[in-house]
């Protein structure tokens, strides 16, 4: 049950589905710490908020490079990890 309202949320508040796609965890619900916000998902959502999902080849100081290429500038990076299954 808990699993379906976090499908639930994830698909009333993030509208774009690749965007969705990539925010759907692959394991399941429980597996690891669930995130009780109702702000989580749509701050994705946000103009100035970039998910950033193809890894992170290098930190320069203006900015990030990506394992594709591109660079983005920023102001603040959160590193988050996650638990291995």
């Amino acid at each position: 049950a808990a699993g379906d309202v976090a499908k639930i949320m994830r698909f009333v508040t993030i509208r774009d589905k690749e965007l969705r796609a990539k925010l759907t965890p692959d394991y399941d619900f429980g597996c690891k710490r669930p995130t009780f916000s109702n702000s989580y998902y749509r701050t994705f959502t946000k103009q100035h908020v970039h998910l950033q999902d193809s890894g992170i080849a290098r930190i320069e100081s203006d900015g990030i490079v990506a394992n594709d290429g591109t660079k983005t500038a920023i102001d603040t990076l959160v590193l988050a990890t996650g638990f291995d299954l």
